[in-house]
């Protein structure tokens, strides 16, 4: 039937645009709903990893194990949910979730991991990237209304870090119960595989101490960093100076070696410097993968004078090579799989040179490049598929 709607406004006098005087406007939303329009209807609400999206910063960049968020959005109890999902233009992989997600529920699901994730990451992949999901059955059945189980995310992949790391701590003066009492500090880190199982760590630091923590890989992964505090105000508020209360200021940094030097790893959303530097909450999460040239035989070696660029990286059926001077035009395009065989062989006669790589399977290669004179330069490749 009809229904009524009555808004009212208070009384308000004066001349718009005025100075002096404001204006407002107010609105407002009318919902009118009954029974549910289907009975068996999943949706995905969002994708938590990988996305770019700003609501979930601290979960991103990911690792290669997608997260979506799903609803229930209709009248029936969902005990099971089948997805495919890929990256754009790449292969892609099916889960089916098994649970019990009630009517208006909505829940998140972690899926099985996305091998291409894992290719791109350690191929340090650079750019956006789009991701996509959907949702092929409910229940074991088709779903009711198909408007709701597509969802795409923009995201960058997670960094590859070096197979030797070091974690530097310097604790502030809070302990594990949150007081300026020297004993065992609050701040802890670790480092864990994606099934949760502890690579390294530092749990019994003291308080207003430095740790220099160095961290081996003796394998290729994906890894997760975290860092916890009991206060949930990271090692370094800003708000305690400027109030004059006595909690004095530590940091986190991971740094690597380079060279004779040592150099600190960017983290996402982490600051070193600045005002704001250190002070993560309660929490802090880094995903990361470490590829040893060990592993593949794959590295990117550049010679002075012989430099050259690929992409797309990854690329699917097509790779363009151009190389930086004119003068080494002439030479010979290899590209070799991860067990050492020649997939590719070309004769290279121009600056830019285009390659087929519609026959290779997803991957990582190495593109090595040698010139007249013998000398050779390589690059990591990545192909999709």
């Amino acid at each position: 039937g009809a229904n009524t709607v009555d808004v009212d406004f208070e009384s308000y006098s004066g001349t718009p645009g005025t100075n002096g005087y404001g204006s407002y406007t107010i609105s407002g939303d009318v919902l009118h709903y009954s029974n549910f329009n289907h009975v068996l209807d999943a949706s995905i609400e969002n994708v938590v990893a990988p996305t770019n999206d700003a609501n979930f910063f601290r979960e991103n960049p990911s690792a290669n194990r997608p997260i979506i968020r799903v609803k229930n959005t209709g009248s029936t109890t969902i005990t099971s949910i089948k997805f495919r999902y890929n990256v754009k233009d790449s292969a892609s992989a099916e889960f089916t979730w098994n649970g019990n997600l009630l009517s208006l529920k909505e829940t998140d699901i972690t899926l099985a991991s996305l091998n291409t994730l894992s290719s791109m990451s350690f191929a340090s992949a650079s750019g956006v990237f789009v991701f996509e999901a959907k949702i092929v059955a409910v229940n074991g059945a088709t779903d009711e209304d198909a408007t709701n189980n597509s969802f795409k995310s923009s995201f960058i992949v997670a960094p590859t870090w070096p197979t030797q790391i070091i974690v530097s701590m310097k604790t502030n003066n809070q302990n594990i119960n949150g007081s300026t009492s020297a004993g065992q500090s609050e701040t802890t880190w670790k480092i864990t595989d994606l099934d949760g199982n502890i690579y390294a760590e530092r749990s019994d630091a003291q308080t207003g101490t430095l740790y220099n923590d160095t961290v081996n890989f003796a394998t290729t992964g994906t890894y997760k960093l975290t860092i916890n505090d009991g206060s949930c105000d990271g090692l370094r508020w800003w708000y305690y100076a400027a109030a004059g209360i006595n909690i004095t200021t530590g940091y986190l940094n991971v740094k690597k070696k380079v060279g004779g030097s040592v150099t600190n790893i960017p983290m996402n959303g982490y600051s070193y410097s600045g005002t704001y530097s250190h002070d993560f909450g309660c929490t802090y999460n880094q995903f990361f993968t470490t590829i040893g040239d060990a592993a593949t035989g794959i590295s990117n070696i550049e010679i002075p004078n012989l430099k050259f660029e690929i992409y797309p990286n990854p690329a699917i059926n097509k790779l363009t090579l151009v190389l930086d001077s004119y003068d080494n035009t002439a030479g010979q395009i290899k590209i070799i799989d991860a067990l050492g065989q020649i997939v590719i062989s070309d004769i290279l006669n121009s600056q830019e040179f285009e390659i087929n790589t519609s026959s290779l399977k997803a991957g990582i290669y190495s593109v090595i490049y040698s010139n007249s004179n013998k000398n050779s330069a390589n690059k990591k490749l990545v192909i999709l598929k």
